[in-house]
């Protein structure tokens, strides 16, 4: 049940911590791989790759964890983190010599897009905007 001055969250910033908890798992994955990577290699450069993605993992979790807070800040802080995982994942496809339209629709129309998107709609507009009545504190 919810208390009387407690909202529910709606179902989009649900969504939202659904999708950022899957981008943190899939991250987490491809830390574990890069990490065994650089061991076995001993390349500095990758070092630097598995420090970024480290940090970002820790900035993820960090704005996970205030999600839930509906204070104003935090919707703009998840969407511009989005943007900046968009803008990395493509400069590291654009170093690649590989890089396709396909690669480029998919570095955009990927995860972090879907969270964006869903962040920029009314309702979560109206949970993000403390002024709509919750006494939640966190």
């Amino acid at each position: 049940m919810v208390a009387e001055g407690i909202a529910r969250m709606p179902v989009l910033v649900r969504a939202v911590t659904f999708v950022m908890a899957l981008q943190f798992v899939f991250a987490l994955v491809g830390l574990t791989f890069a990490l065994s990577g650089v061991i076995t290699s001993g390349s500095l450069p990758a070092l630097g790759l598995v420090l970024l993605l480290a940090a970002t993992l820790a900035a993820q979790g960090w704005l996970m964890r205030h999600l839930g807070g509906r204070r104003h800040w935090v919707r703009w802080a998840v969407a511009g983190f989005e943007v900046f995982v968009i803008t990395t994942e493509l400069i590291v496809e654009a170093t690649d010599p590989g890089l396709t339209a396909r690669t480029f629709m998919r570095a955009v129309l990927s995860l972090p897009s879907i969270v964006i998107i869903l962040l920029l709609l009314p309702s979560a507009g109206r949970w993000f905007d403390r002024s709509h009545g919750s006494s939640n504190p966190q």
